[in-house]
């Protein structure tokens, strides 16, 4: 199920997403949406959990959460 993460800091790796959802359940994907050009955030991320009810808990309990000094959303559905 994939799951839309908003408001990251340009700081935000990859990795930090996956510690942070892993702690839901099996994460198959995470992926940061840069600027094509300078490679920068968009301050935008795509994680891909395996398991729908894992996913939904993530979303839940960490959507409006404080995750590296700003307030992250998180949404099934599509933040752009």
């Amino acid at each position: 199920m994939d799951i839309y993460v908003g408001n990251i800091t340009e700081r935000v790796r990859e990795e930090e997403l996956k510690v942070l959802f892993q702690k839901f359940g099996e994460v198959i994907l995470v992926k940061i949406i840069r600027n094509l050009d300078s490679m920068t955030s968009k301050g935008l991320a795509l994680v891909t959990m395996k398991n729908p009810i894992d996913a939904n808990n993530a979303v839940k309990t960490l959507n409006r959460k404080l995750f590296n000094g700003k307030r992250i959303v998180v949404s099934n559905e599509r933040l752009v």
